[in-house]
Formats: structure tokens, sequence, C-alpha cells
């Protein structure tokens, strides 16, 4: 008995067939070119150097190293032929370690690269993929400030340069309700890219309330942290200005009266001596007349008693 022929049996073969294509398509695709592993993440200072490191396993010999940023070719090497396209001028090739060196690394070279690489005995590219991120540290931040006394309030800008990448500037308040947004808040920030070095330089400025009194602020930027800046600085009050006047007042009194005292001492002391010496020069005065007087009525008594004896001799 002869079988029925379906009539759906061809277009349903078309469509599998179809597939078929696409699918043995996508395994001949993916057994040419296979990723790897997720990115690698590398992390270097701006002006450092880097290593691209494509495998691990560098006892295979290699075929192919291609290493790329984007769709621009970076270095690399053919084992068959000379690679015709110009690598870059910061860069060294290592074909033993199977990586790629690059120098005095810049902003211009962050980004994701893709190091491409064939061993002899595989048909299989290998394409591992390289997130290149960079940094350079900030300075210390600086503080400035611009204070009113009529509007008890200060205006505060924090400054810090040649950093990267962006960063937010944060303050730091210590001090009687410093946590209240009534006290301070942000009022401006900026950042700012070097033409030359494209580098960031980046500031925040704050306004900060004194009604409450003294505040010690500071500000950081990717770790990095500014000196204490004392702000607000307690005002004296009328009251204790009097009371200070007061007390001044009467340690001057105090200074001059123990003056005015040890000067009258002192002259006391003058006058003492002063009439200790004029006593001293009468009581020898005195001396010199009663000597005087005994010679005198000495010599009168001989000369009485001569004039009564006169023919008396000795």
């Amino acid at each position: 008995m002869a079988s029925r022929i379906n009539l759906y049996y061809f277009p349903k073969c078309k469509c599998s067939l179809l597939l078929l294509t696409v699918v043995l398509t996508l395994m001949t695709h993916l057994s040419v070119i296979e990723c790897a592993r997720r990115p690698i993440q590398i992390r270097e200072e701006l002006g450092g150097n880097v290593t691209f490191n494509c495998t691990e396993d560098t006892q295979k010999p290699i075929r192919l190293l291609y290493l790329q940023k984007g769709g621009t070719f970076v270095n690399g090497f053919y084992s068959s032929k000379n690679m015709t396209k110009k690598p870059w001028q910061n860069t060294r090739l290592d074909r033993k370690a199977a990586a790629v060196h690059m120098y005095n690394l810049n902003v211009s070279h962050e980004g994701d690269y893709n190091c491409h690489i064939e061993f002899t005995e595989s048909e299989t590219i290998m394409s591992v993929p390289i997130s290149l991120r960079l940094t350079a540290p900030y300075s210390k931040p600086s503080i400035s400030k611009d204070c009113n006394d009529e509007s008890h309030s200060c205006l505060v800008q924090c400054q810090a340069h040649s950093g990267y990448p962006s960063a937010k500037m944060t303050w730091n308040v210590l001090g009687s309700g410093s946590n209240s947004s009534q006290m301070w808040r942000s009022v401006n920030s900026s950042e700012v890219c070097s033409e030359t070095t494209l580098l960031l330089n980046i500031s925040s400025t704050a306004l900060f309330n004194c009604s409450r009194g003294e505040l010690n602020i500071s500000c950081s930027v990717n770790g990095s942290t500014s000196d204490v800046f004392t702000i607000c600085a307690a005002r004296v009050p009328p009251r204790s200005i009097s009371i200070v006047i007061a007390a001044s007042c009467v340690v001057g009194l105090f200074c001059i009266l123990v003056f005015l005292f040890m000067l009258c001492k002192k002259k006391r002391q003058s006058r003492r001596s002063v009439e200790d010496n004029t006593t001293m020069v009468e009581l020898s005065n005195n001396n010199e007349e009663v000597g005087v007087y005994h010679s005198c009525l000495h010599k009168n008594l001989n000369t009485s008693i001569r004039s009564v004896v006169p023919n008396l001799h000795y």
C-alpha cells in the first residue's frame, strides 16, 4: 500500500533546514571567536605603567596576538607574517609572556580593550576583554572664608586640584546644630578640566549660619581631607565687655596705689636718713661747743685765781 504524501511535510522540512543552517552558522562563528571571561578590571594611576596579559598559558605557541582599543590597533603580532599596522609608541610587545606593556599613562588611554589570541594548535580565536580605569589623587583641599558680621554668616570655599576621575567634595562640620540644614548648606560646586593634562580641578562653596556660635569645619575628596578650620568665633556680649573693662580698671587702680605706696615709702626713708644725718651733725656741733665752753671756763678760772693771789707761784 502506497503511503500518502503529507502536503505539509516539505514546508516543515524547509523550516527545519533553515533553522539548522542558522544554528550551524552560529556554532561556526562561536568556534572562531570565543569570549574567554568577564572583563579584567585594571586600575592604575596616571603617569604610571600597565601590563595587558592576554593569557596565563604562555607555554603554547601563538599564531596571533592582537590588542586593540575599540576599533584601534594597539600592538600585536602574527607568527607567519609581519604586522602592517604600527603599534602605539608608548607600548612594548612581550611575545614570550603574551602581553603588551604600556607606559606613561594619560587620560586618553583609559577605556575598554580586547586582546585577541589564537594558539597554533587551535582554530579558535579567544577574545579577552580588559577594562582600564585611571586615577590621580587630588591635592589636599584648601579652605578660604568670607564672613559677614552684620548677617552673622560665613561663605566658605573648599578647593582641590589635579585629580581624576570626577569626585564629589564633602563637608565635615562640628559644632552646635551642625547637622541642621538651617545652620549650613552647600550653595555651589564646580568642576574644571585642564586642557593640557585633562585633570580636574573641583571646588565647593557652602554658607554657614553663625547664630549658634563657633563651628569647626573641614572638607574631603577621595580620602584627602583639609585642615580643620574654625569659623563663627564666639563674640563677647556687651555685659561681658563691661565686666572686663571694670576688672581692668580695678587692676589698674590697684597697680597705681601700689606704685604710690612704694613711692611714699621711699620718700619717708629718704627723709629719715636726712634727719638722722642732721641730728648727727647737731650732736657733733654741740660737743664742739661744750669743749670750747669748758676750755673758756678753765681759762677764766685761772685768770680769776691769779688776780686774787697775784704773788702765788706754782
